[in-house]
């Protein structure tokens, strides 16, 4: 069986992947991240991953300077009006 920390099974793309994996990396010199790094690469029900899947993509298009970052926000939270820029 192959582990899921290999091929990314969890993960919506190859940029939300590479992404938990630096992350991974990152608490090796960080150790009060609270990453399992089984949980976030073996258990799509974990909340972990979906964090990673649902945040990853925003910073992407963050990353990218591409507005559907901004549109993601606005219409999950439509509630905030006073946001008027994604950074």
């Amino acid at each position: 069986m192959i582990s899921g920390e290999k091929i990314g099974k969890n993960f919506l793309d190859e940029y939300i992947f590479r992404y938990a994996e630096s992350k991974v990396l990152e608490k090796q010199v960080n150790p009060a991240l609270t990453i399992d790094e089984y949980r976030l690469f073996n258990n799509m029900l974990s909340s972990m991953p979906m964090a990673f899947n649902l945040f990853g993509l925003i910073r992407k298009f963050l990353e990218d300077k591409n507005m559907r970052a901004y549109k993601i926000i606005k219409t999950v939270f439509p509630e905030f009006t006073w946001i008027d820029q994604v950074v």
